[in-house]
């Protein structure tokens, strides 16, 4: 039986990426955010500004080397749209078959408003998820990629989900994002690009979202 050569995983790159993942996220977690311009703060130096300019600084490497690039290509596009239709019959579960409904709360402004929605999800919600999805599914998952494989993608979605329950607790409302942290990172993954798991992640809130608001609607 071949022996388990560590000196291929526990090299000078991985030992710095490794620092860098849980430097930026021990920072993240402990910055204090009590509205949300310090929060937006927070994922912008944290989760984007700081491993960037790590990675660049010590290992030498650019965003492209995280995936953050976009080649359009039949393989993006079918696992984007394969992986969108698993997240969103996932949430259709949830939504009519468990609790999930008492405990996912949007905002009231956005409830009766389609014009307030679209902002939300596009700019308010959009400017948070764009530099977590770099991180997670890009800095992370990239990092790892080449010597891990498939397991960066387990990896990358165990570190989220481990943030997520760490700092809200095991809340039902929390499901879809862990969904999320699955299919966006197999995207990530298959297409070579965090863009498309940027993306099919968007997507799938915007139309998760419209469908609760028209579930909670029809409650009533």
């Amino acid at each position: 039986m071949p022996k388990f050569n560590y000196k291929l995983y526990l090299t000078k790159e991985t030992i710095i990426t490794s620092l860098i993942i849980f430097a930026s996220l021990g920072l993240f977690i402990f910055f204090p955010s009590s509205d949300s311009a310090q929060t937006l703060t927070s994922y912008l130096f944290f989760l984007f500004l700081i491993p960037v300019g790590c990675a660049k600084f010590f290992l030498n490497k650019n965003l492209k080397d995280f995936g953050f690039t976009l080649k359009i290509n039949k393989e993006g596009i079918f696992w984007t749209i394969g992986m969108l239709i698993v997240s969103l019959l996932a949430f259709y579960i949830l939504t009519n078959y468990t609790n999930f409904s008492s405990s996912y709360i949007l905002p009231t402004s956005i409830l009766n408003n389609f014009w307030l929605f679209l902002i939300y999800e596009l700019i308010f919600f959009n400017m948070f998820f764009i530099f977590q999805e770099f991180f997670f599914k890009g800095f992370v998952l990239f990092s790892l990629r080449e010597k891990l494989g498939w397991f960066s993608v387990l990896i990358s979605a165990i570190i989220y989900t481990g943030l997520v329950f760490g700092t809200d607790g095991l809340a039902l409302k929390n499901i879809p994002l862990i969904i999320l942290a699955i299919t966006g990172s197999v995207v990530a993954y298959k297409s070579n690009s965090v863009v498309y798991a940027y993306l099919m992640g968007i997507l799938f809130f915007i139309i998760a979202n419209s469908y609760f608001i028209y579930y909670l609607n029809n409650q009533l």
